[in-house]
């Protein structure tokens, strides 16, 4: 923060440390009186040294955009955007300022819509009064005369219901066991959702040979030093982190330890992590990231229909446990289209909506078989069968928000060549109803345990 006027603005500043030009963030002294109303922005007592003359439009020293989480457009630019994940080159420690806002825009941290937020912080990067959990258009930053740039650091979660009789299941549609207050995400935060690390591989045509992640900032669940996770990536060849149990696909990490939640909002896809790398020709580079979404429900199923909706069969629910189909499976044909009507799944209110739970909108939901018939090795996620909820999202209502999905299960494993089951036979593991944002981030899921008919 430092200030030119009450109408332009810097976004950051520091003091220089040493004569090789490296800075770090100075003390920022904040007036009571002035910092009042200001919705998250301060003014500073006196004006400042800056190290950055990159000017931000603000009204009474307030930069556009800043209190509505950057969903007000701040100047009109073009700009590359997308909150994915930014370079963080140069000195090695925290974030080095002159790159997380790059005074040439070609890096992920640039400022595409000149708001002040800072790409990897800002829920609507561009300023197109879309969101960017449904805001497909994030395209990748251009590299330009720096082969960093061509390694980035992807985050995103898995928040599941994986019992196929709901167990589990949260939904502000819920009822009793089922019902999303704090303390059943809190839970369900802790005991079922993972952070997937997908490894830099290589940087400038090296290999990398060592790899460290940690937090930025205070985050309650993740260390707040390096730790090594080389080589204990999964079978996908990610790094699922169990947040819950302090482990990187399932193995036990020195100096990570396991945490529980006691709120949803500890955590939130403007969570920044990063990743330290170490390639062979034994140099170090430090890579940033946002999860960019969390989920914090599950889609709840409430009916389903075999007969392209001509009749109905409801999933019951006593105890938190649903009834439905031949214990808890849905027969199926390999060209029966099975309609599955469920509550959209929610989000935590941001900041200056009402609070509380918003239904998600602009979601696209689509079934993910990872097993086959009695045995592994399924189709997967199956994108012929998607389909996008294209309404906005909304404050929790009186009664459900309601999606309807259709899909031809059989066609899943016909595009992937796999084999259908035998009459009765399970199919392991049962179908995913998958929910992902346009703009990528995460997912959550709700099973439905099938069998073939």
């Amino acid at each position: 923060m430092g200030r030119k006027s009450k109408t332009q603005v810097y976004t950051q500043f520091g003091t220089k440390t040493s004569g090789k030009g490296k800075y770090k963030v100075g003390t920022i002294v904040v007036s009571g009186a002035s910092a009042s109303g200001l919705q998250g922005y301060g003014k500073v007592k006196k004006k400042l040294s800056l190290v950055k003359k990159d000017v931000v439009s603000a009204t009474n020293y307030k930069p556009a955009g800043v209190g509505t989480y950057g969903k007000t457009g701040g100047l009109a630019v073009s700009l590359l955007g997308g909150a994915r994940g930014f370079v963080a080159s140069g000195p090695l420690g925290d974030i080095d300022l002159r790159n997380v806002i790059a005074e040439d825009k070609k890096f992920d941290g640039a400022d595409a819509d000149g708001d002040g937020l800072p790409n990897a912080f800002d829920v609507n990067d561009d300023g197109d009064a879309v969101l960017d959990q449904a805001d497909a258009n994030n395209p990748a930053p251009s590299a330009g005369a720096n082969c960093q740039a061509g390694a980035s650091f992807n985050i995103f979660t898995n928040f599941k219901s994986t019992q196929t009789n709901m167990q589990g299941n949260i939904n502000a549609y819920g009822n009793g066991d089922s019902r999303a207050d704090d303390s059943k995400i809190a839970n369900a935060l802790t005991n079922t959702m993972s952070i997937v690390l997908q490894p830099i591989t290589s940087v400038c045509g090296s290999n990398v040979v060592r790899s460290e992640f940690k937090g930025v900032g205070t985050l309650p669940y993740a260390p707040a030093n390096y730790v090594d996770i080389t080589g204990k990536s999964g079978p996908t060849g990610d790094y699922q982190w169990t947040v819950g149990n302090g482990q990187i696909s399932g193995n036990a990490i020195a100096g990570l330890a396991g945490y529980s939640f006691k709120a949803p909002n500890e955590i939130s896809g403007q969570d920044v992590l990063m990743q330290r790398v170490t390639t062979a020709d034994g140099n170090v580079y430090e890579f940033a990231g946002t999860m960019g979404f969390v989920f914090v429900t599950h889609p709840l199923p409430l009916r389903y229909s075999t007969d392209n909706g001509t009749s109905w069969s409801n999933f019951t629910f006593s105890g938190g446990v649903a009834s439905y189909g031949t214990a808890q499976k849905i027969a199926l044909a390999n060209n029966t289209k099975l309609t599955v009507e469920f509550a959209v799944p929610q989000r935590l209110a941001f900041d200056g909506e009402t609070a509380g739970y918003w239904d998600l909108g602009n979601m696209t939901y689509s079934p993910d078989a990872p097993n086959a018939f009695g045995a592994p090795g399924g189709p997967g996620k199956c994108d012929s069968q998607a389909a996008t909820d294209a309404t906005a999202d909304s404050a929790v209502a009186a009664s459900a928000r309601v999606f309807q999905l259709a899909f031809t299960l059989g066609t899943c494993f016909s595009d992937k060549s796999k084999s259908w089951g035998t009459s009765g036979q399970e199919l392991q593991g049962g179908v995913d109803i998958q929910v992902v944002p346009a703009g990528g981030g995460g997912n959550s899921a709700q099973k439905l345990g099938i069998s073939a008919q």
